[in-house]
């Protein structure tokens, strides 16, 4: 009797949040940027021995075009990947945004305000997000490609902003 009364009241509101997630597309948990990072590299099959990586914090935030301050506010958690040999400028900054609207608002500014350095060998960059993260991943075309799918995958097939540019365009 106690059964049928607690599956009376459970079962509404099970179906309710069933309808209410339709067509929605969850974004998997990450443990921090780094995980993300890995699981990037991993799923575009690039060699990880061929990286290296750096740890972001407020003192590097001039590097992606914010004050130590908006840095605090806004990111959680970020990390660059960059090539040893250097010889096609590749590099995956993955950042963890203290919530969804800071996430789409900074990678929106971090695309705008991107400047490609006069000896930068990359020919692609892309900038993407999906809940708290953005990833920036700049190298080869077909590279940058394979990364961003990667992060789509990783993502759910969702991403809530998304632009690409050319280096020397």
């Amino acid at each position: 009797m106690l059964k049928k009364m607690v599956c009376a009241l459970l079962s509404p509101l099970l179906l309710a949040a069933g309808l209410t997630s339709c067509g929605k597309h969850a974004m998997p948990v990450f443990e921090n940027a780094d995980s993300l990072a890995r699981e990037i590299y991993s799923g575009a099959g690039f060699e990880m021995s061929e990286v290296y990586k750096e740890t972001l914090g407020a003192g590097s935030a001039y590097l992606v075009g914010l004050s130590s301050e908006e840095y605090e506010q806004m990111i959680e958690d970020a990390v660059v990947y960059r090539k040893m040999v250097d010889s096609d400028g590749q590099a995956l900054y993955v950042f963890q945004m203290k919530t969804e609207k800071a996430s789409a608002d900074f990678a929106r500014r971090y695309y705008d305000d991107y400047e490609w350095a006069a000896c930068d060998n990359a020919e692609k960059l892309v900038v993407a997000c999906a809940g708290p993260w953005v990833i920036g991943f700049k190298s080869s075309a077909e590279e940058a490609d394979t990364a961003l799918q990667s992060f789509r995958a990783l993502s759910g097939g969702a991403l809530s902003y998304y632009k690409e540019q050319s280096n020397r365009s």
